[in-house]
């Protein structure tokens, strides 16, 4: 092995995933794992996740998060305060070249140093990262790097970025740091704190006004979630690659005529109209913009109400029946004092 030209190496270990064999076994069969093990690419197949079941080895993924100079993916979901992690991503040096996974209680990690170490590493990934997860607890928003930029000042300039999901909890003023937009992004999901949706329309309108040409999943979801603005439904009617929506009923009319859409899933509230007229205006609405949509093929239904749900059955099979005359898979939920249950 000693034998091969170094780019070959790089190749070969870029395969390995275990970053505890890179970092202590590889050394033992190739000599020249110690010039090579410098370049980010060597390590650019190691998966590194940290969650608060961990219970060993927390001491050996410290010491990658510390050491490697690169990995494919990072998933952290840590206990609270959790020092080992803290230690390891105020040393980190890596360059992650796929995805990261960032779990609420990071950012209630009480080392400043740890946290500066995380957002550094997002912002030496921007050019190589493809899929972002975070938890953004309102602390997340207030937090910068090293160069004082902020996790959305970062997130811009991931032009790369396909897919992002936000878990936004906690009020925050939106500075139009996205504006620009992230033009190849293809996936986009808001899954919003159920008691409101505190997510940005501002932050909503201009991530769907840049992704126009590329996005084809848009979530945005909850128990209770509010009715899109103006603003959110006409942008959401420029994006002409959509297949899947997640999303309130309110969306239907942006959606009318869309040639791709495959797959919808809508949450149905009718808590405040009463139960006929709630069912009567959901299935006009449905009927109205749901049978011309020619590419859909599975229909999803999150009915909420304050009455009994045996008296909604027959209506929603009646809905349901339409649906599956037209070849539609349909699936509905009914919910009652946050209880679901499941009746189609």
């Amino acid at each position: 092995m000693d034998s091969l030209p170094n780019e070959l190496l790089i190749h070969i270990f870029s395969f390995i995933d275990d970053g505890f064999d890179l970092l202590d076994n590889v050394s033992l069969v190739c000599k020249h794992w110690l010039t090579v093990s410098r370049d980010p690419r060597a390590w650019s197949g190691v998966v590194l996740r940290w969650d608060s079941n961990d219970r060993c080895e927390v001491n050996a993924k410290s010491r990658i998060l510390a050491h490697a100079p690169g990995l494919k993916r990072l998933s952290l979901a840590p206990a609270a305060s959790d020092n080992t992690l803290a230690k390891g991503l105020a040393r980190c040096p890596a360059v992650l070249f796929s995805e990261i996974h960032v779990g609420f209680d990071v950012w209630t990690i009480r080392n400043p140093e740890a946290i500066t170490g995380l957002m550094d590493l997002l912002f030496r990934s921007r050019f190589h990262v493809n899929n972002v997860f975070i938890q953004m607890s309102e602390p997340a928003l207030f937090h910068v790097d090293s160069q004082g930029q902020s996790l959305l000042d970062i997130l811009a300039r991931m032009k790369g970025l396909t897919k992002l999901t936000l878990h936004w909890c906690g009020e925050c003023a939106y500075k139009g740091e996205l504006s620009s937009g992230l033009p190849r992004l293809e996936y986009l999901a808001f899954d919003v704190d159920r008691w409101g949706d505190c997510v940005p329309k501002t932050l909503v309108v201009d991530l769907l006004r840049g992704a126009r040409g590329s996005l084809k999943v848009f979530k945005k979801f909850n128990d209770w979630c509010d009715p899109l603005s103006n603003l959110e439904m006409d942008e959401l009617r420029q994006c002409d690659c959509l297949r899947a929506i997640q999303c309130h009923e309110s969306c239907l009319p942006a959606l009318q005529g869309h040639p791709c859409i495959h797959a919808l899933e809508l949450s149905c509230s009718i808590l405040k109209e009463g139960l006929p007229a709630g069912i009567a205006r959901l299935r006009t609405a449905l009927l109205k913009f749901c049978v011309e949509l020619t590419s859909l093929r599975k229909l999803q239904f999150h009915i909420y109400l304050d009455q009994n749900l045996d008296v909604v059955e027959a209506e929603c099979n009646e809905i349901a029946d339409l649906f599956r005359k037209l070849r539609i898979d349909v699936y509905m939920y009914v919910y009652f004092h946050e209880v679901a249950s499941d009746i189609i």
